[in-house]
This record gives C-alpha cells, sequence and structure tokens, in this order.
C-alpha cells in the first residue's frame, strides 16, 4: 500500500471510503436519470413542434377557406363536379353543405363565421342554420333566442336571417 499506511490508518479510513463509493454511486444514478429525462423532455419538444406546425397548417388552411369569395368556392366547386362554370345555383338562395358565411349583426358588424346547413326544416323560410366555426364577439344575442355566443360551443348549428349573412 505503500509507506505511512498501517493497520489502524485502514480502519480508520474505512468508513470514508465506502461512504465515498456510495455518494459516486448514487451521483452516477441521478446523472444517468437526468440524462434519460433530457432525452424524454427533447422527445416532447419535438412531438409538441410537430403539433404546432399541424395546427398552423390547420390554421392556414382555414383561414384561406374564410377569405375566398364565393365565386372562387363555387368555381372550384365546379371545376371537382365536372360541370361547366356557367351552370350555377344561386348561392343565396339554395346554399351548399360546405358553403362558409359571415353572422352579422344589425350594424353590419361580424359577429360570427360558420358554415351553412343545407336543412330548412322548422324554421322561418327567410333564416338558415349554420354551424358556428369561430366567435367574433362573444356578447353578441343569437336571433330569436335569449342566449348569447356565449353561451355556446364551437359547431353548435344557430338559426340566422339571411339578410344579415354575407356569404
Amino acid at each position: 500500500m505503500g509507506l505511512g499506511i498501517s493497520k489502524t490508518t485502514m480502519k480508520v479510513a474505512t468508513p470514508y471510503i465506502i461512504e465515498t463509493r456510495s455518494e459516486r454511486n448514487a451521483r452516477m444514478s441521478i446523472e444517468a436519470k437526468f440524462e434519460a429525462l433530457m432525452t424524454q423532455m427533447q422527445e416532447f419538444r419535438t412531438i409538441v413542434e410537430q403539433q404546432f406546425a399541424e395546427l398552423r397548417q390547420q390554421i392556414t388552411y382555414q383561414s384561406q377557406l374564410l377569405h375566398r369569395s364565393p365565386d372562387t368556392a363555387a368555381s372550384q366547386a365546379h371545376r371537382r363536379s365536372g360541370e361547366p362554370s356557367s351552370i350555377r345555383e344561386d348561392s343565396a338562395t339554395t346554399p351548399s353543405m360546405e358553403q362558409i358565411c359571415q353572422l352579422r349583426d344589425i350594424r353590419g358588424w361580424t359577429v360570427a363565421s360558420g358554415r351553412m346547413v343545407s336543412d330548412t326544416t322548422g324554421i322561418p323560410p327567410e333564416c338558415i342554420r349554420v354551424v358556428i366555426d369561430d366567435i367574433n364577439v362573444r356578447t353578441a344575442e343569437l336571433f330569436n333566442d335569449d342566449r348569447t355566443f356565449e353561451d355556446i360551443q364551437l359547431g353548435e348549428i344557430v338559426v340566422w336571417p339571411k339578410f344579415l349573412m354575407r356569404i
């Protein structure tokens, strides 16, 4: 063992050596766990970044749908169906299932946007059903109802007068 080492010195140093080894093992275990957590955190970060990218793409796509003019949407629908673009229905009288519209209040402000539903059973002829996709003014009152847009959720169907809609 070298000079100056005796049995007494070894007996006194043994508990310290054991404690040092156990602390080293504990530190190495903690470092291994830390590395595993860092790897897992990086994987979660990658997943979250991918989900954000997908959401951005969906938002971009939906905003493009909202900002398209009805003529463009109708001509694209006719191109897909194979019908000539000169054969078009009047969009104000017979809406398609996926026609996007804006709901306006009496002042002309856009309070919500959505998609028109072709089912008009049980509602006045001057109204139409709309699936709500976006709400701009939550305090606006619903037509012919005691509720406001705060009381409904996205995806619900509301009845709205045609003259207060922008297609």
